[in-house]
């Protein structure tokens, strides 16, 4: 029922505003993303990616494409897998603590591939009066989950120095 109304929004927005209906497809693209698609622990990470540009694309425009967001993504990604909306946490995080409206504070997301690697990278400034809440139960349970699939062999750092908030992930593909 969701998707086919989607679906019918989507058709029906395509005639009047073309941006809206990309948004609408989008949206349905990610709700099928979290409903169906990453059913495994593992999803291929160039699906991964496409879900965090949309993420992005979406919120750009609930703020009228006044945020100020620097994304790094490989050009070209194979069939690495990783765990399934592992990295969208981060990118959440960020947004919902970060300030996203001053051109020279921008967020930086960074997503790289080396030697087998993921490397991921998100570094946002945050308001003063905001506190990131490093002992959270969203970090203990991604920790958790970490810890399960790759025992010792991942890193993950998230600290705040000054104003500004920093994750830093390491973890193989698969």
């Amino acid at each position: 029922f969701l998707f086919n109304t989607l679906n019918s929004f989507y058709a029906d927005a395509l005639v009047v505003d073309e941006k809206l209906s990309d948004d609408i497809l989008k949206l349905s693209e990610m709700l099928r993303y979290i409903t169906y698609e990453n059913e495994g622990e593992y999803v291929l990470l160039k699906d991964e990616i496409h879900f965090i540009n949309n993420y992005i694309n979406l919120f750009q425009r609930r703020f009228s494409n006044q945020l100020f967001i620097k994304t790094s993504f490989p050009d070209q990604v194979g069939s690495e897998k990783i765990p399934a909306l592992l990295l969208i946490h981060f990118v959440e995080n960020a947004f919902k603590h970060g300030i996203l409206n001053q051109p020279e504070k921008p967020v930086n997301i960074l997503l790289k591939i080396d030697k087998n690697q993921l490397h991921f990278k998100v570094e946002n400034y945050f308001k003063s009066q905001e506190n990131y809440d490093e002992s959270g139960i969203g970090y203990k349970n991604i920790e958790q989950r970490l810890a399960l699939l790759f025992g010792k062999n991942y890193s993950l750092e998230h600290f705040s120095k000054d104003d500004r908030y920093f994750v830093n992930l390491q973890f193989p593909l698969k």
